[in-house]
């Protein structure tokens, strides 16, 4: 515990998420909100995370069935 106060978290959170949407503007000329990057989203503010870890198995699991398919036929 480093003592930090809820509203100090919050903006040294802001402050890395602002610093990574400039890395990547930069270096890969790409907006991290395009949600076109995304192949899959998940709100974890309203799904729980034992909820949001059965649905990434499930879409990688029927990604990698759809991937086979595609490729051998």
């Amino acid at each position: 515990d480093k003592g930090l106060e809820k509203s100090q978290v919050t903006k040294l959170i802001k402050q890395s998420d602002k610093q990574h949407q400039e890395y990547v503007k930069h270096f890969f000329l790409m907006d991290i909100d395009d949600p076109d990057l995304y192949d899959l989203v998940i709100n974890t503010t309203k799904i729980s995370p034992d909820t949001a870890a059965r649905l990434i198995v499930q879409a990688a699991r029927q990604f990698t069935i759809t991937s086979r398919t595609s490729t051998n036929g």
